[in-house]
């Protein structure tokens, strides 16, 4: 099975951490802070830079954090801010379930002079099955037609 390795270097933002409430005609709306959108455009501007699309339909992921200090941290908040750089750079196709079958998250240790998130891709070789297939099919259709 082929693979992908993708190292993003500095600490990681917790976007979920990381959000900000501003007005919207008589609503608010939650949108992520400026330094985290700084963040993902350095990330994929830098750290994604010239790493093509995964040309795979299926595919799991692993995630391993070395932290700059030992403050406490969210593994799957730091994941939630990787993966959505990752789908924002074009790199993987999106991270539901249907394509990213799996996630491993680990926290690698402290690494205060190179601290950084090393991502690994594998493709999944084995198909879904025929009734998963199916229902994929049915959302797609009806997430087509609710949208014209």
């Amino acid at each position: 099975m082929l693979n992908l390795t993708i190292v993003f270097l500095g600490r990681i933002p917790s976007k979920k951490n990381s959000q900000t409430m501003i007005p919207k005609g008589n609503k608010r709306i939650i949108v992520a802070s400026k330094e985290y959108k700084l963040w993902e455009d350095a990330a994929i501007a830098d750290d994604l830079y010239g790493i093509e699309p995964i040309p795979w339909k299926r595919f799991r992921c692993e995630m391993t954090i070395f932290a700059p200090d030992l403050i406490d941290a969210d593994l799957s908040n730091k994941w939630e801010s990787l993966a959505d750089a990752m789908v924002k750079s074009g790199i993987v196709p999106d991270d539901n379930w249907w394509q990213m079958s799996g996630i491993n998250l680990a926290f690698g240790g402290l690494d205060r002079k190179n601290p950084r998130a090393v991502v690994k891709i594998w493709e999944m070789a084995e198909a879904l099955p025929g009734d998963v297939e199916k229902a994929i099919a049915q959302v797609k259709t009806a997430k087509r037609k609710a949208s014209v």
